[in-house]
């Protein structure tokens, strides 16, 4: 396998390259015995930090620093107070900008870590046993947490999760909000063979009650995307994007029916409309397929009629051609001021 490019994260990502630490946290730590380990989520752990800063594992000080509890394993490390790390982690501190990490020791029958630092790293083990490295620091007035699972292998996954509060701070791969949110961008690799991130997951949160506020998949390798927007009246906006250029614009209620969706060609020449009733029926269907000279054919159909325009390359009708329930079609043609030549004639 080729070895893996970190040039796509250097700008953003915070990694130490020193692999002699990962070999480190196997031998340096206190090992307290597994009993219950369950860890809370890192959006729920940056949710206590945005909704009760001081009941949270993690604070900010006046002096620039951060405040941060840790706890490692046992039955009392689901709390959303300490931050959770498995027996045989090493955790090191970085008291200053300017100063090296430092390892933190911890004392016999000692479980709870707190420290003050401006940033902090955690070398732990996977559930899968993949080598794991957590970063926890500050960008722009914002709290990042950065996280690489099996560096070096197939499996390799990098995870951002910022917590940003809405002061009109940003980070660097954001740009300034009024509103506060929780980002959550997850790379990984498709194949083993590839040496760049290829697949981007991107998850954004409300942090007061942790709905999500919209998600969005893309593939570099196959250049597909899928795009969901969680709406104020709890509909859902879903954009796929297909690798031909074809896409598909949906827009579901809130009991998973969809309410519109629009599919495009991938010529972009072609598109069909459908609207539907709250409970999923089909309220009627419009094809619009549009010529090399702009001139066009657009045609909606419902259970009772279908109604076809035909234009110009100007927009400007040329005729209109209706067929009713019984079956009947009905041309009308018009002239280039879209004024009729004549009345709706019968032609079948």
């Amino acid at each position: 396998m080729k070895k893996i490019s970190k040039t796509f994260i250097n700008n953003s990502i915070f990694i130490s390259t020193n692999i002699a630490m990962l070999i480190l946290c196997n031998k340096t730590t206190h090992s307290s015995p597994i009993t219950h380990y369950s860890k809370p989520s890192t959006i729920r752990l940056l949710s206590e930090v945005f909704r009760n800063e001081s009941g949270a594992f993690l604070s900010k000080l006046s002096n620039g620093q951060l405040k941060a509890s840790f706890l490692y394993s046992g039955k009392t490390n689901h709390t959303p107070n300490n931050f959770p790390v498995k027996a045989g982690s090493t955790i090191y501190v970085k008291k200053s900008h300017s100063t090296p990490f430092k390892h933190l020791n911890l004392q016999r029958n000692q479980r709870k870590l707190v420290e003050n630092g401006v940033a902090f790293s955690i070398y732990t083990k996977s559930k899968s046993g993949l080598i794991k490295e957590i970063n926890i620091s500050t960008e722009n007035g914002n709290i990042v947490v950065n996280s690489t699972k099996g560096y070096g292998t197939p499996n390799y996954i990098l995870k951002r999760t910022t917590l940003e509060f809405g002061d009109g701070a940003s980070t660097s791969s954001q740009s300034s909000s009024s509103k506060p949110k929780i980002t959550v961008k997850r790379y990984s690799i498709s194949d083993e063979n590839s040496n760049v991130f290829d697949i981007e997951e991107t998850r954004i949160y409300n942090p007061l009650n942790l709905n999500l506020i919209s998600q969005k998949t893309k593939n570099k390798a196959t250049k597909q995307s899928e795009s969901i927007t969680i709406n104020e009246n709890n509909t859902k906006t879903k954009i796929m994007k297909n690798p031909d250029g074809s896409s598909l614009y949906t827009i579901i209620n809130p009991n998973g029916k969809t309410l519109f969706s629009k599919t495009t060609n991938a010529d972009g020449n072609a598109t069909e409309t459908k609207k539907y009733n709250q409970d999923g029926s089909l309220i009627f269907t419009t094809s619009n397929y549009k010529f090399s000279d702009d001139s066009s054919f657009e045609t909606t159909s419902s259970n009772s009629s279908t109604t076809t325009y035909e234009r110009r390359s100007d927009g400007s009708l040329i005729s209109i051609l209706t067929t009713n329930s019984a079956g009947e079609t009905f041309k009308q043609d018009f002239d280039t001021n879209n004024d009729p030549l004549n009345n709706p004639y019968k032609i079948n």
